[in-house]
């Protein structure tokens, strides 16, 4: 008895009118849209993020040659000072002057540019 009932539905049901057809087509749309707008900017931002780490071991290997000259003596490591100011709990503070290199390296284009430095004290 169930079966017959549930047979006369689906005889009685002619089907989907162009109305809904043309509704679900612009939901699926802007959906689409929505989705295809999201993947291009995070595909912009990936891209963007892997030049950028491109030119961050660019200018790592930069650094190390330069550490590596100044290692062989090829280059001083003298030059430049570094301040050291510290100051403790009861408000007495001091001082301290390192004696090295200050070593700067840059990569990149100008949006992207990387700029490493490091003290290399002697």
């Amino acid at each position: 008895m169930r079966i017959r009932n549930i047979l006369k539905s689906i005889e009685g049901n002619r089907g989907i009118t162009l109305v809904e057809v043309l509704t679900s087509i612009a939901i699926i749309g802007v959906l689409l849209i929505t989705l295809l707008t999201i993947f291009s900017g995070n595909l912009q931002n990936v891209t963007r993020a892997g030049t950028k780490t491109k030119y961050v071991f660019s200018a790592q290997e930069q650094m190390n040659d330069i550490i590596k000259e100044i290692e062989e003596g090829r280059i001083s490591a003298t030059g430049d000072f570094l301040n050291i100011n510290f100051k403790d709990r009861s408000g007495k503070s001091w001082s301290v002057q390192v004696n090295g290199k200050k070593v700067s390296t840059e990569a990149g284009e100008d949006t992207n540019k990387v700029k490493l430095t490091t003290f290399i004290a002697k």
